[in-house]
């Protein structure tokens, strides 16, 4: 039987239709190279660190150390994976923070905190006996911390030593942030509701415990959850929908609408916020362009939006450069969102933290894997 020969027509759409295939394959990888710089991300393994899995594990890097409670154990570790000391502490549900050089681990049920030396020796120790909502420090190594006792509640700021120095009494309203700046001002994020109207108030604080100003969203409404001071004592403002950046002579230098919904959060020291966006107006299963990272510095200046395929479950920020994780895939984003990179993982992240430039600390489901981060030319 003759073979039916195909119309012309239909020879020349073929033809244009793999034309127009191969050319958007081109303008996909010219796109997709000019988003990921031209580098890829590679990983070697530096040292590895077991541990046994328990739902207080805390992983805290700290200078060239890392320090890890678990299993009722503080331990430092160096880069090399090596225990350099250990303290045996029994807490149900600790906190760990650290200044430039004392580790706090602290038990928010009991209200106790402990202070450790960058050698492993207790300095001091503190107890309130009621439990601690929540602990901020600075570098120096001031704390503050606050209770809740029959609808008011008490923030206790301790110098280095351990001593009582201060305390804010709100007989008001619930405290949704603190913070403590480098020079020792305390800020302060506290709700109230009236009449069905929500009204936030943003105050500032010495260290002695003297009201040195303060803000009230009362106009535009906003619930600020998060407080975060710059090197030079300015202070960012993070509502439902909208920043704003005070001067530390408590004046108002820039606001910002946040146009999505927020769901997790990393402040930069040098002075720039990373926000994991979700635009809920498209598709759930549009996750490229419906979650993103934005950047904005204490300037005011927005980086552009950085997509990001999935949900976002983590973020860290350190020197000018971010780490991001999903499941199983970690994002690097290089020169304050100049350059994005992107590593596969097998195994379920459940944390990442950056130690500098070019080294992460992966938490994984039983181990800690401490990583030089390598980039190479495509």
């Amino acid at each position: 039987m003759a073979r039916k020969k195909r119309p012309l027509r239909f020879k020349i759409f073929v033809l244009i239709f793999i034309c127009l295939i191969f050319i958007g394959g081109i303008k996909a990888i010219e796109l997709v190279q000019k988003f990921f710089c031209d580098s890829v991300l590679d990983f070697q393994k530096l040292a590895v660190i077991d541990y046994d899995t328990d739902k207080n594990l805390i992983v805290h890097p700290l200078k060239k150390d890392i320090i890890v409670y678990n299993k009722n154990k503080l331990k430092a570790f160096n880069l090399e994976g090596i225990e350099k000391w250990d303290i045996e502490k029994e807490i149900k549900n600790p906190f760990l923070k650290s200044s430039e050089d004392i580790i706090f681990l602290g038990d928010r049920e009991k209200g106790s905190i402990t202070a450790v030396n960058l050698q492993g020796s207790v300095i001091w120790d503190f107890s309130i006996e009621k439990p601690i909502r929540e602990f901020v420090c600075n570098k120096e190594g001031i704390s503050a911390f606050y209770t809740e006792e029959n609808g008011k509640s008490k923030i206790y700021i301790l110098n280095i030593d351990g001593k009582e120095e201060g305390k804010i009494i709100v007989n008001k309203g619930s405290i949704m942030g603190i913070a403590i700046s480098d020079n020792n001002m305390i800020a302060i994020s506290v709700l109230n509701i009236d009449n069905n109207k929500i009204e936030t108030n943003v105050a500032l604080y010495s260290n002695k415990g003297k009201l040195l100003g303060g803000h009230k969203y009362d106009k535009e409404p906003q619930i600020v959850s998060n407080l975060f001071f710059s090197e030079d004592h300015r202070l960012m403002n993070v509502g439902d929908s909208q920043l704003m950046v005070f001067s530390k002579e408590d004046r108002v230098l820039w606001s910002e609408d946040i146009p999505d919904s927020i769901n997790r959060i990393a402040w930069n020291k040098k002075g720039f916020i990373v926000m994991y966006l979700v635009d809920n107006k498209k598709s759930i299963l549009d996750t490229k362009n419906r979650n993103y990272l934005s950047i904005i510095d204490i300037e005011g200046k927005k980086m552009e939006p950085i997509p990001i395929q999935g949900e976002v479950l983590g973020i860290d920020s350190k020197g000018d450069n971010i780490v991001a994780f999903t499941d199983r895939t970690l994002y690097m984003i290089l020169e304050t969102g100049k350059k994005l990179m992107e590593k596969k993982v097998n195994n379920d992240i459940q944390s990442v933290y950056i130690i500098s430039d070019n080294q992460l600390v992966l938490v994984l489901k039983d181990k800690l894997e401490i990583i030089q981060v390598k980039y190479k030319e495509r």
